[in-house]
């Protein structure tokens, strides 16, 4: 007896049983069954008409083809997926002297919340034309028709007539097919277990005898069959699974057409027993057939740098083939171990297996725990299960990123960029990681996080980027000693975020939520952006539901061609409390006039702009009517265009062109009673004039603020049977 010991499911391949409802448990010690999963029923032979239970059909994640009872999956172009048939139960029991039967087309999977024992022989093997369940039908052949088999590796038909021995090619995973001597199409490799299901695919028909007076069926391919627990999954010493292709069958003396591939298992649990056996042969003719493909995720230990042996631990598991046209084992333990003065390449480990035929035979690494080095490949890597480091000495190298679609955890550091993605975590509890980062933020720096982060009392040096939609789960104490950039939200109450080495919130202007604190630590700088009026959407805003303590470096800035207006409030923090000061504030330029006021900013978290001019304030002994230095225009039109209306030589001030389209113009930026704007339009008649603001005729580029002067750039774009452009300046309740 094998028994392989380990931790719970991790791959995204196997059907998850946690997330099926359970029929009830099912243990059977005699009996005849029958499993259709075309009915989705499971029914006692000496009572058919009631069905014992009832399942589900799994689409794979839609990734299906069209599949219905009473035939093979029809769309079979590009995948060749079969729907599964899916029966959950609280624990799974056949033993004794029962027997099942397992009809339909539908792929099947059998899960348990619990245990599962299967100690008697399941078969989904390929007949003739049709497949096994989940598996694709073969072809046929007769004086008129020469089919090709089904699914994506299908053998192709042998049309050719007045030949005694004409064969088609079997379907296969591994290598291609061949033809047999025969014409017809030789099967074609495809698939894995690692995400879908799938099948053994179907042998073509061949023409046979002469004059074509004979025909005959390509093998059907293996079935597909799933069996996944979240406890012990135990194959019994009488168990036998079975998803063989079918060699086909010639009637009336002819001599055959092309086999069906071997099909497909996959097993699942927290731990596995194996003493049965597994075969998923393909059919031989003439010394070709076409491999089929197992999965066993729950398999042990893999120690990085000791023996390791794993014909051994599949001994009663075929997939055999013909040479060309190889199956293929995929062992995945729950843990592989790297140990300090090891390193592993992060990929799949191909293995040798010279004690078992089997054609070839992969590691995939599951759960990775790095005391020692884990490398990265040329090219970049990704995981797929949990990454986790184990102290200071243990670190991931390489010279590209690496992508999280599992977890990355533990204390260590990674000296390559890490993403972790949708659907990913970083899971670090009293821990600290060191990521790459020059502070500076840019994509391929330190961490990535579109995925997920739950820190519980924990440390993360190096850049982080973790944008909208992204969030951070904090218990305890998180700190960021490098630059963290985003706008990702911080949950948990009873905690506290601190930033030391930078914290810029928002991709663009955002409202931040903090769950419970936020400390801005003594060497942190703060940098929020303002666009517009309003917070989140126009302005960065944190809000911070617990305590606030503020330190390090405060810098506003704006971005162009935004300037808040006199009275502008920004609402920059909302708190529960608040502590400290800040050690600098660093605010963005303000024309002559205006004032920051940031009296309000430790007791209700907000600045404002303050501060504006008036024509009489400034110009005390003039009239807005008058023209002081004679020069033809009002002193009110000199001001509001921010000239100096008592100063003499003025030039005459107007609009100016550059590259023939771009108008720049003046207006008095902080005058509390300027009313002025420039207007166009495309003829003088007065009731065409239409105000110059944005709309379909042009396109603002900047504003510049330079003392009390506003510049104004606009491009003007092309109107309908438009050829001139007059532009004026329009002072509205000017005198």
């Amino acid at each position: 007896m094998m028994v392989l010991s380990s931790v719970g499911p991790v791959s995204a391949g196997p059907l998850n049983p946690g997330h099926f409802v359970p029929l009830g448990s099912w243990s059977v010690g005699s009996g005849n069954y029958t499993i259709d999963t075309d009915a989705l029923t499971i029914t006692d032979d000496a009572a058919p008409g009631v069905p014992l239970f009832t399942g589900v059909i799994d689409d794979q994640g839609g990734s299906a083809d069209s599949f219905g009872p009473g035939g093979a999956v029809t769309t079979v172009g590009a995948n060749g997926i079969p729907h599964i048939a899916v029966f959950t139960f609280e624990n799974l029991v056949i033993e004794g002297t029962t027997t099942l039967t397992v009809t339909g087309h539908r792929a099947l999977a059998l899960l348990s919340h619990g245990d599962i024992l299967i100690d008697r022989p399941l078969d989904l093997s390929g007949g003739y034309p049709d497949g096994g369940a989940g598996g694709f039908d073969g072809g046929f052949a007769d004086s008129t028709t020469a089919l090709d088999g089904l699914g994506p590796g299908a053998g192709g038909a042998n049309p050719d007539a007045n030949f005694a021995a004409q064969h088609a090619g079997p379907a296969g995973y591994g290598s291609d097919g061949d033809v047999g001597g025969g014409s017809g199409t030789a099967g074609q490799s495809y698939g894995d277990l690692l995400g879908d299901l799938q099948g053994g695919s179907g042998g073509g028909g061949s023409r046979s005898g002469i004059n074509n007076s004979l025909f005959a069926f390509g093998g059907g391919g293996g079935g597909a069959l799933e069996i996944a627990g979240l406890e012990v999954v135990e194959l019994g010493p009488n168990a036998l699974l079975r998803v063989d292709g079918n060699a086909g069958v010639a009637l009336g003396g002819a001599t055959g057409s092309g086999p069906g591939s071997g099909g497909a298992v996959r097993i699942s649990g927290s731990e596995i027993v194996l003493e049965g056996s597994i075969s998923a042969e393909g059919a031989s003719l003439r010394a070709h057939s076409g491999g089929g493909r197992v999965y066993l995720e729950g398999l042990g230990f893999y120690l990085v740098g000791t023996a390791f042996d794993p014909a051994s631990l599949v001994a009663n598991v075929s997939v055999a083939g013909s040479a060309a046209d190889a199956g293929v084992i995929f062992l995945e333990p729950k843990q592989t171990i790297v140990p300090f003065g090891e390193s592993l390449v992060l990929e799949d480990q191909e293995v040798s297996a010279a004690s078992q035929s089997v054609p070839e035979l992969t590691v995939r690494l599951g759960d990775v725990l790095i005391i020692g080095e884990a490398i990265v490949p040329a090219g970049g890597g990704s995981h797929p299960g949990e990454l986790r480091l184990s102290g200071v000495a243990s670190r991931i190298t390489g010279g590209d990123p690496l992508v999280i679609s599992g977890s990355l955890a533990g204390s260590g550091t990674a000296q390559v960029p890490v993403t972790i993605a949708a659907g990913g975590s970083l899971d670090l509890g009293n821990d600290t990681m060191t990521f790459p980062g020059d502070g500076n933020g840019v994509t391929d720096d330190g961490l990535v996080n579109l995925g997920t982060m739950n820190l519980i009392n924990s440390t993360i040096n190096g850049d982080v980027r973790s944008p909208a939609g992204t969030t951070v789960n904090v218990a305890g104490t998180a700190t960021f000693n490098g630059l963290f950039k985003g706008a990702a939200g911080f949950s948990g109450t009873s905690n506290d975020v601190v930033f030391n080495g930078g914290y810029e919130p928002g991709d663009s202007p955002a409202a931040v939520g903090f769950g419970g604190g936020l400390t801005l630590g003594s060497g942190n700088v703060l940098r929020m952006e303002v666009g517009g009026p309003d917070p989140g959407a126009g302005y960065d805003q944190l809000i911070v539901a617990g305590h606030l303590t503020v330190g390090g470096t405060l810098e506003v800035s704006y971005l162009p061609p935004y300037l808040s207006a006199g009275g502008q409030v920004l609402n920059l923090f909302d708190f529960g409390s608040l502590s400290g000061t800040f050690d600098s504030i660093d605010l963005p330029h303000l024309p002559a006039g205006r004032t920051w006021d940031t009296s309000h900013l430790y007791t209700e978290g907000i600045i404002a702009v303050v501060g504006s001019t008036t024509f009489g304030s400034e110009h005390p002994g003039l009239s807005m009517g008058g023209d002081e230095n004679g020069n033809g225009i009002s002193n009110y039109a000199e001001y509001a265009q921010g000239f100096d209306p008592g100063a003499p030589n003025n030039p005459l001030p107007g609009p100016s062109f550059s590259d023939g389209a771009r108008l720049s113009f003046e207006l008095r930026s902080n005058a509390a009673d300027v009313f002025s704007q420039w207007v166009t339009s495309s003829d003088l008649e007065p009731g065409s004039w239409r105000p110059l603001v944005q709309g379909a005729d042009y396109t603002l580029l900047q504003i510049n603020e330079s003392g009390s002067r506003q510049q104004i750039v606009i491009e003007l774009l092309p109107m309908e049977s438009v050829t001139r452009r007059f532009i004026r300046i329009e002072f509205n309740g000017a005198p």
